[in-house]
């Protein structure tokens, strides 16, 4: 008998200026080079072009669970940033908020997607791989931390991918 996965439901919404302090301790435990909290408070003075959203995890009072950024550039929507705490990982949080965020770009007017991944980050890798996305080059020493590689992704985006998407 396999093992059944706990998907745990969230609500996933427009990040705001309040949820800034949730925002940065997921940040810190997510990244070895974190965003600053200007960064987060500069991207959403950008509405026209940056796009923040949070998951909260429901019934939990509002525990943030994680949260994603993008660039909608035209008609490409870059991914800046995502991450899920790692307390509520593995629990389908990270499939809800790209879902979300692909089919909200998708709306916008996004046609493709991209990212910068980190080699050895596996765990994403497959999560990006479900919704379609296909590693196409490397940019060398992309991590100043440590100069790792980062894996360059691009997905193509349709609202009939929606319909089957592993999040749907």
């Amino acid at each position: 008998m396999g093992v059944q996965k706990v998907r745990l439901p969230v609500l996933i919404r427009k990040m705001r200026d309040s949820d800034i302090n949730d925002v940065m301790a997921i940040e810190a435990e997510a990244f070895s080079v974190p965003w600053t909290r200007d960064h987060f408070l500069q991207e959403l003075d950008l509405p026209e072009i940056s796009n923040l959203i949070v998951a909260e995890a429901e019934g939990l009072s509002g525990a943030m669970a994680g949260y994603a950024c993008y660039s909608l550039i035209v008609d490409e929507a870059h991914i800046t940033n995502f991450a899920v705490r790692d307390i509520y990982r593995r629990k389908g949080i990270g499939e809800q908020l790209l879902h979300h965020l692909l089919d909200r770009a998708t709306r916008q007017g996004a046609r493709r997607a991209t990212l910068e991944v980190r080699l050895s980050n596996q765990a994403a890798r497959w999560l990006y791989e479900k919704f379609g996305f296909s590693p196409v080059g490397i940019r060398r020493a992309y991590y100043p931390d440590n100069k790792e590689d980062a894996l360059v992704m691009w997905a193509n985006l349709s609202k009939e991918a929606f319909d089957t998407c592993p999040a749907g």
